[in-house]
């Protein structure tokens, strides 16, 4: 009977939990807020099926138009809903996701970050909405990096407590489309402006750096989200003519579908390290 009980949590665990494989990711991560959606959080896929794949397997993301999702009574990206005391979440809505979250896997200090992203041919931005491939977190506090689509560019928005600083240009996404784009980040978390920084590299050419306060200095520390993360849908519902107030799964009209792979997002203390992890995972 034991035995049946531990197969049964071993289920449930893999079913809420994305294991650290190492062909993919170093990280632990699970869904984030996405409860009540209808398409998966995300998906692996393998090189047999055809997709775009960096060794044996990836991660594939589909954002279906205003297919939101919960994550429990703190937070919702549908809007101002209810919960069972009557309490408002947290969140207002207006966002969609389908992305994976590393936030019981936290750190601080000094890191290097990689993530390779593969953009469709047919993507298509959603500009003003902003879609976020990649974050860094400051638990309780906000992002303190976000790597998105910003008006069909690849941007690093460098922020403190969910505040932009400064944004700094990556790569066009036209430039992206159809094949891999490898990002490799050397990355030190401080409140002190003469100890801060980032640096990007993209395709192995340093792209932007920034020097400066990195963070709010949470004792809970960062972590590492992945995936697609639209934020305020309404912006581009305006420019495309429909209506701004959506509701969950209603029809798409012409808002579109976004889809994205990702690969080699790992994390390490140093450089020789992360290097190694990429290099396995070939």
């Amino acid at each position: 009977m034991k035995k049946i009980y531990f197969i049964l949590f071993l289920i449930l665990l893999n079913f809420n939990f994305a294991y650290a494989d190492k062909d993919i990711t170093n990280l632990k991560m699970k869904p984030s807020v996405n409860k009540g959606k209808i398409g998966k959080a995300y998906e692996i896929i393998e090189t047999e099926s055809g997709e775009p794949v960096i060794g044996q397997r990836a991660y594939k993301f589909l954002a279906i138009p205003f297919d939101c999702g919960h994550g429990g009574s703190k937070h919702t990206d549908c809007g101002d809903l209810k919960n069972k005391n009557k309490k408002s979440y947290l969140a207002k809505g207006d966002r969609v996701r389908s992305e994976l979250s590393s936030a019981d896997n936290t750190f601080r200090g000094e890191h290097w970050f990689s993530f390779s992203i593969y953009i469709p041919k047919d993507y298509q931005s959603i500009y003003p909405t902003i879609t976020s491939f990649y974050q860094i977190y400051e638990k309780n506090k906000g992002p303190v990096l976000k790597i998105e689509d910003h008006y069909g560019i690849m941007t690093a928005s460098i922020m403190i407590k969910g505040k932009l600083i400064t944004k700094k240009k990556l790569l066009k996404i036209d430039e992206m489309r159809g094949k891999w784009t490898h990002v490799i980040m050397h990355n030190k978390f401080s409140k002190k402006w003469d100890e801060g920084f980032y640096k990007f590299w993209i395709n192995s050419d340093l792209k932007a750096g920034y020097k400066g306060e990195t963070y709010a200095g949470s004792s809970k520390g960062l972590y590492v989200k992945a995936g697609i993360y639209q934020t305020y849908i309404s912006r581009y519902l305006k420019v495309i003519g429909m209506d701004p107030n959506w509701k969950k799964n209603q029809p798409a009209g012409k808002f579109p579908t976004q889809i994205i792979y990702m690969d080699n997002i790992f994390k390490a203390k140093s450089e020789e390290i992360l290097i190694k992890l990429i290099n396995d995972a070939k």
